[in-house]
């Protein structure tokens, strides 16, 4: 019987200062706060790799800020990780550092503990949008930052930039893109900025001069075309990497496998059932016990199994394998959702190719129309 092969996500959710367009599960940090939290993370994690057979494909620290914590914490949180997991030699390793957070000595130790794929939030390249944003760096910093990495020896970064920022022209955003491109780095994450409740930005949002969403999907596509002209894959709906350099991590949340999310708010999906940690930090602090702070959201069902299939994969550029899906269900995709399928084949939304179902251009423009048709 094969070993399964799995995803580690560890959630830091600790930040300088909350960006204005942000949602994430961030919140400023303490000295006693950071140590405590790493505390009961590395008490999850023992006590999680106790009840979990098979080894590890990816593993992920995400936030907030991973880079805020200090070199002794990354080292502790790595040693547990690797004595309580069996952790693949070829694994990718990656880890979300912010400018201004990046210290050679950091930089030394993530080396030591193996990782081996750095994503970099920049966002834009223009000191003006950066202060609207609420970044806590300029551009320049972000450049310096970014030959620090290389010079240490980092071989795999991503960049993440937002587009349709407040007052933000396709032309700006372009000589934006060619600065990043310009770099060189082997991935490149493009969203779109959404405007969610609970943020600043949502606040003010009636004094922000956004682009329509014409305009919007204009500069989408612009950028598209740009990254694609420059040697950078669309693998999916918002990223993008140079040939082999696609994040193995996301590549598995879209593709139907399992993964356990370890940390504050961090989601699982375990054999069909997923299930997420309490954003309630003293609580989380109090009792790390994998029963006291997990609450299942999706018991094991076939239908939500396949819809949640559909949704995820679909996003992958070459969609989804006809096959391999029909495979995992007790019908065929074909019968089950004939109807939709045609429906949205002759609204040019939906198309097959190869033996793979995916988004058209048009498809991607309106996804979330196409994906509510698979709802039932």
């Amino acid at each position: 019987m094969k070993t399964k092969e799995f995803g580690l996500y560890i959630h830091i959710p600790f930040c300088v200062r909350k960006c204005s367009y942000c949602d994430f599960l961030s919140m400023p940090t303490s000295e006693r706060l950071q140590e405590d939290y790493v505390k009961a993370l590395i008490t999850e994690i023992s006590l999680t790799a106790e009840k979990t057979k098979g080894k590890v494909k990816s593993l992920y620290f995400g936030g907030g800020t991973p880079s805020l914590l200090t070199v002794s914490q990354m080292e502790r949180i790595a040693e547990s990780l690797y004595s309580c997991f069996s952790i693949l030699p070829n694994a990718e390793i990656s880890m979300e550092v912010n400018p201004g957070t990046i210290e050679k000595a950091k930089l030394n130790t993530y080396h030591r503990i193996g990782i081996n794929r750095l994503s970099m939030g920049l966002q834009s390249t223009q000191n003006d949008e950066l202060q609207m944003l609420g970044r806590i760096h300029t551009y320049e910093e972000f450049e310096k930052n970014y030959q620090l990495l290389r010079v240490e020896g980092f071989r795999n970064i991503s960049i993440d930039l937002l587009l349709a920022i407040p007052n933000q022209s396709q032309a700006q955003m372009l000589s934006g893109l060619q600065r990043l491109i310009n770099l060189r780095p082997e991935h490149i994450s493009v969203y779109s900025l959404i405007l969610e409740e609970g943020t600043k930005f949502y606040e003010i949002r009636d004094s922000l001069n956004l682009p329509t969403e014409e305009n919007e999907r204009e500069m989408y596509w612009a950028a598209d075309a740009y990254l694609i002209k420059n040697g950078y894959y669309p693998y999916e709906i918002s990223n993008y990497a140079l040939k082999g350099r696609e994040c193995q991590h996301n590549l598995l949340y879209w593709s139907d496998e399992d993964y356990i999310g370890l940390g504050i708010g961090a989601a699982s999906y375990w054999n069909g059932v997923r299930w997420k940690n309490t954003s309630d930090i003293k609580q989380y602090i109090k009792s790390p016990l994998p029963s006291a702070i997990r609450e299942i959201t999706q018991e094991k069902d076939e239908q939500r199994h396949l819809e949640d299939y559909l949704f995820l994969g679909l996003r992958k550029r070459e969609g989804i394998l006809i096959d391999k899906l029909n495979q995992s269900f007790d019908q065929p995709l074909q019968k089950i959702y004939a109807l939709e399928i045609e429906k949205m084949q002759k609204q040019g939304l939906l198309e097959i190719v190869d033996g793979y179902l995916r988004l058209t251009q048009k498809g991607i423009d309106f996804s979330n129309m196409v994906f509510a048709e698979f709802l039932r």
